[in-house]
């Protein structure tokens, strides 16, 4: 640096609006850093949040996976389904409706909860009298080892149907 004349070490050059723009820019520069900060305390604040959330809602899952886990296993205890093929006769008894039909179904137990099927005949006139059978009948009692078929009326045509059951 090169020595000026009439200058010392202590003189001051800065005009006023130097100063004044100095003191403008360490003001900004401050303001600019507690903006910074206040974003840095939201953005942390917000990815807390974020992880709070992430974590209850795998939290949750887990739990769903837990209980639904324990249902599966509770229910595979307990729970079991079945599926047989019988055939209803054309041998009822009755004089008149209510007509009944004992059907022998091996491994049927009374508390067993069921749904019967028909399985219709591919031929179409064979097919036409089953579906008329079938609508003949109207209720169903099981009990062990057997069902009892009741119907409004005597059909004279046989028909075989699949028992759902769950027990």
């Amino acid at each position: 640096m090169d020595k000026v004349a009439g200058k010392g070490l202590s003189s001051n050059d800065f005009t006023d609006a130097y100063i004044s723009k100095i003191q403008a820019n360490e003001n900004a520069v401050q303001d600019t850093q507690t903006t910074l900060s206040g974003i840095s305390a939201t953005l942390a604040e917000k990815a807390s949040q974020t992880d709070l959330d992430a974590l209850e809602t795998t939290v949750a899952a887990k739990a769903a996976q837990s209980d639904l886990t324990a249902l599966q296993t509770t229910v595979a205890g307990k729970v079991s389904a079945f599926k047989k093929t019988v055939s209803i006769g054309t041998a009822w008894t009755g004089s008149a409706a209510p007509y009944t039909q004992e059907v022998t179904v091996e491994g049927l137990l009374e508390t067993d909860d069921v749904d019967v099927v028909p399985i219709y005949d591919t031929n179409v006139d064979t097919a036409q009298a089953e579906m008329e059978a079938y609508a003949s009948m109207y209720h169903i009692d099981t009990a062990n080892g057997k069902m009892t078929v009741y119907a409004m009326e005597a059909t004279t045509t046989a028909l075989t149907v699949m028992i759902k059951g769950v027990r």
